[in-house]
């Protein structure tokens, strides 16, 4: 295999592992994002589809997990999104 060819394969494995990660990190946010709507529909009823945009629209998982938290201990959906 020439230089050329191993630069080449290494840069291939290299995006395969990054997309690999990437991937398994957009998951993990997709089930934190369901979480947090889970809880609000179990404790308060139906999700507005706004309520349920605003957090489809979060990409940070500390973020998301606090909002799990305050799904769990609001006790309305006004008061929830009162923090979004």
């Amino acid at each position: 295999m020439t230089l050329a060819e191993r630069l080449i394969q290494r840069g291939r494995n290299e995006g395969i592992s990054q997309g690999i990660s990437k991937g398994r990190f957009e998951g993990q946010l997709q089930a934190m994002r369901s979480a947090v709507l889970r809880a609000l529909e179990l404790k308060h009823g139906q999700v507005p589809q706004r309520l349920a945009k605003a957090v489809a629209s979060i990409a940070d998982e500390p973020t998301l997990q606090r909002m799990h938290d305050r799904a769990i201990l609001s006790s309305s959906l006004a008061q929830f999104a009162q923090n979004l």
